[in-house]
């Protein structure tokens, strides 16, 4: 075999192995990861490129400052602490440096977007979107509630969607 060959197939190897190994990871952490359920609300768009898909509106993604706080800017990366109560996690509060994991107590990223009104935040986690199956739709009247998982990194990912209490699609 030619050096040249050895070199490309070396190459092709190697971006396999990453591809492998970064899905590999998100597979572990989906599976063994913090779960946590999330109330939401329901906006139906769709789009000729995209299909169709919801954009959720978690209760998480709106948080209160109080009036002696300073308000964040759009774009800054937030940790924000959560609790459970009733069985759905809630805001208790927030960071603008990375926690550490002493205090024990759970926290995941988000990224400011916008500040609404006086004395509120407007939060993204990445999980804002959900594609549903082509010719699915998305469901009209019901109540979704979301398990997500929380990653090592303190990010979110969608883990299941729960249409009246029942695994959706």
């Amino acid at each position: 075999m030619s050096f040249r060959l050895v070199v490309v197939m070396g190459v092709v190897f190697l971006q396999g192995l990453f591809l492998l190994s970064w899905s590999a990871y998100h597979s572990i952490a989906r599976a063994h990861g913090r779960v946590i359920r999330l109330e939401t609300e329901v906006f139906d768009p769709w789009d000729p490129l995209r299909g169709d898909y919801m954009v959720l509106n978690y209760r998480i993604s709106t948080i209160e400052v109080s009036a002696g706080e300073s308000i964040p800017s759009p774009g800054t990366f937030l940790w924000v602490r959560l609790e459970e109560t009733d069985s759905f996690w809630n805001v208790v509060g927030y960071e603008t440096s990375r926690p550490g994991i002493e205090d024990g107590s759970l926290h995941v990223r988000g990224v400011v977007i916008n500040s609404r009104s006086p004395g509120t935040l407007r939060i993204e986690y990445g999980i804002e979107h959900y594609f549903v199956p082509e010719g699915r739709g998305t469901p009209g009247d019901g109540v979704i509630t979301v398990d997500a998982v929380v990653l090592p990194s303190h990010d979110l990912r969608i883990r299941t969607v729960y249409l009246d209490g029942e695994p959706y699609p």
